[in-house]
Formats: structure tokens, sequence, C-alpha cells
């Protein structure tokens, strides 16, 4: 796991995807720290969309952003653990690093409902999946806690996710 500071690398991400090809850079700088470009091109038969957002920039406040390889089991939901010193959630990158079409990870968050009986009740509900080679950037909500969870099947009892976090 390592941890950026305020002097961030220009990275790019490629992902090509049957017919859909999406790519993201994001950029940090002294003002406006934050610069992300997005775009999705799709087309089948007479389909056709593409659309790209450039630079979109956003302030970083805070100094600091965690991130690293997480080997996430199947079978099982499981915290992404960002550290104390990301006080909140900001821009995040998240890329299934498998090349194994049948390995995807689902990103998503806990939900706890209390019962009529005063007991409570754990769910975790799925709202991003990410098949082999997938990316998805996006701001993340300041205090929500994320989870994960592999799908694979075969001898694979896990999947590599790639993450980033910064702070906001």
């Amino acid at each position: 796991m390592s941890k950026t500071r305020k002097n961030f690398h220009r990275v790019e991400w490629m992902a090509v995807l049957v017919a859909i090809v999406s790519s993201c850079v994001i950029i940090a700088y002294a003002s406006d720290e934050i610069a992300v470009t997005i775009g999705l091109e799709a087309e089948k038969g007479e389909y056709k969309y593409k659309r790209t957002v450039s630079k979109l920039q956003r302030d970083m406040t805070g100094d600091n952003a965690a991130g690293g390889i997480l080997y996430v089991q199947t079978g099982a939901w499981e915290q992404v653990t960002i550290p104390s010193d990301v006080a909140t959630n900001g821009w995040a990158f998240f890329r299934n690093v498998t090349t194994d079409t049948w390995m995807s990870v689902d990103i998503g968050v806990q939900v706890v409902t209390t019962n009529s009986d005063a007991s409570s009740t754990t769910n975790y509900k799925s709202f991003i999946r990410l098949n082999a080679k997938d990316v998805f950037v996006s701001r993340l909500h300041p205090t929500n806690t994320i989870w994960t969870t592999a799908n694979a099947t075969g001898a694979c009892s896990g999947v590599n996710l790639e993450w980033q976090v910064t702070e906001d």
C-alpha cells in the first residue's frame, strides 16, 4: 500500500471492453489540484455513443491519499480500509486488475436495518460491478465506508482490486 502526497504524478488508465472503450486521467495541481478526464465510447450495429469530459477540475483541500492492491475474497463482503489520515473520502479510482473474464468484483455499501423487535439486519448493496480490467472513477460520499466482494468461478477464491482514494 502506498501513500500519495501533494505531488501527484500523471497517471493514465485505459480499459477496452467488447465494443466499449473507457479512459480516465487523474492529475493533481497546486490549485484545482485534481483534474479528471473521462470518456465512454460504444458502438454496436447502428448504435453509436461517444462522450468525453475533459479536465473536470476540483480542489483537494487535504494533503493525503491512500491506495494499493486489495485481494478481495469470494463469498463474503469486506471493508476497504482507508487510513485515518485520509480524513474524508474524495475522488476514487478502482480497477479489477485480473485478465480472467470470469472474475468480477462488486463494490457497495453496508445497510443496517432496525427490525420491529429492536434487532438489526445487515445487508450489503452493490452499486458497481467491475469485470476483468474494468475501471471506475468517481467522487465518493465523504463518510461512507466502501465494501467489496468478489465473484469468481472455478479454482479462484478472489480477485485483486487496485484502488486509490484522495482526501477531499
